[in-house]
């Protein structure tokens, strides 16, 4: 008779193989950090321990770091993962958080730049095989970014700022109190019920948002703007012009009205119709498709010309209607200007960090404050 193999025995035997490994992975990029630095030693390291001793769940490791120049060693906690989403990272920290008198710290082969700053914001350590790292333990502080991953992600990249996709996260940050269906998610974005689901799992999976009796709401939605002006890259060809008149702008903006034209103003420009304090170098205007009749009057109407550079008013012709969601009627004359959302992604864009960080505070942190995870919404 052959021999029955229980396999629920051997997965259980490989799974707690592989945690072994990784924890003896772990300790030995810990003890590599304490030689390369000096700036500590490891008193002792425990497997699979508890901290404090009375605690039911063990740790995956518990060790003593004899930090220089300190006389009493500290106590580091350690969780170790062979492999750590964001979402993964943000359920560990929330339900697991570092025990009185210790410094918790995540490690895993290969920690994402996602999963870093999840940690930094939560004030939790992490270490990764290539040597990148966030260690505040006591008076130590030691930090390491930007090492090349030697185990890097192999999974495929997901478009959550894809023109489509991105309509849904425009529709949940434009509405950051609101918990969401899927298909009315669907119905506001304007996008296929399908494509509202794939980014709902992603969003969910990056962290950015969570999920309670089939609602989806936001975690975090300035990282998630962040991410998205990081990723925003929209494939448009700008219409260079001077027009040396004064008003520029509302002459620009007469001339596309007057030839049934959807526009609004963006960067500079309509940061400063926003009350975000800013010098205006060029005037920006997104606008849907511009009629090749429009350049027949464009001399006469607005005494400009079209230039390969030199230019104090720029058009940005695009097919994605979404960069119109929210547009309101700012200043004098009043004239259409994009939404909060739209202009710090545009000024992002335009490299002008410093009038989106202004734009942020004055029109988004407010609306933002109101996240289900940040005005008691349970995580």
């Amino acid at each position: 008779m052959p021999p029955i193999h229980n396999r629920g025995m051997v997965k259980k035997t490989k799974r707690v193989k592989r945690t072994r490994e990784v924890q003896y992975l772990a300790s030995g990029f810990v003890a590599e950090l304490a030689a390369e630095t000096g700036a500590f030693a490891l008193a002792t390291v425990s497997f699979n321990a508890r901290f404090p001793p009375r605690r039911r769940e063990p740790w995956d490791i518990v060790c003593r770091w004899q930090i220089t120049g300190r006389k009493e060693p500290v106590t580091v906690v350690i969780v170790c993962r062979e492999q750590l989403s964001p979402k993964t990272a943000l359920a560990l920290v929330e339900s697991r958080p570092a025990p009185s008198g210790a410094t918790l710290v995540l490690f895993c082969p290969a920690i994402s730049p996602r999963v870093a700053q999840i940690c930094r914001e939560r004030h939790v350590g992490y270490l990764d095989e290539a040597g990148n790292c966030l260690l505040r333990v006591g008076s130590l502080y030691i930090e390491r970014a930007g090492r090349g991953n030697v185990r890097p992600d192999t999974r495929p990249i997901r478009r959550l700022f894809s023109p489509k996709a991105g309509r849904v996260t425009r529709a949940m940050l434009t509405e950051p109190s609101k918990a969401w269906q899927v298909q009315e998610l669907a119905a506001a974005a304007q996008v296929s019920l399908g494509l509202a689901s794939k980014v709902k799992q992603t969003l969910l999976a990056e962290g950015y948002a969570g999920e309670r009796d089939r609602l989806l709401y936001l975690r975090d939605p300035r990282a998630l703007l962040d991410a998205w002006s990081r990723a925003y890259a929209p494939r448009v060809e700008p219409i260079r012009l001077l027009v040396t008149c004064t008003a520029a702008g509302a002459v620009i903006a007469r001339w596309l009205a007057s030839h049934g034209v959807t526009f609004a103003l963006t960067e500079q420009a309509g940061a400063c119709r926003a009350a975000a304090t800013t010098e205006i170098t060029r005037i920006a205007f997104w606008v849907d498709s511009l009629p090749p009749a429009a350049w027949a009057d464009f001399a006469a109407a607005t005494g400009g010309e079209r230039v390969v550079s030199g230019e104090n008013v720029v058009l940005y012709p695009t097919d994605d209607t979404s960069v119109f969601v929210g547009v309101r009627l700012l200043g004098d004359p009043p004239l259409p200007t994009v939404s909060p959302l739209q202009l710090y992604l545009d000024l992002r864009r335009l490299g002008d960090a410093e009038t989106a960080a202004d734009l942020y505070e004055h029109e988004l942190a407010g609306q933002f404050a109101t996240a289900p995870c940040r005005s008691g919404f349970p995580a």
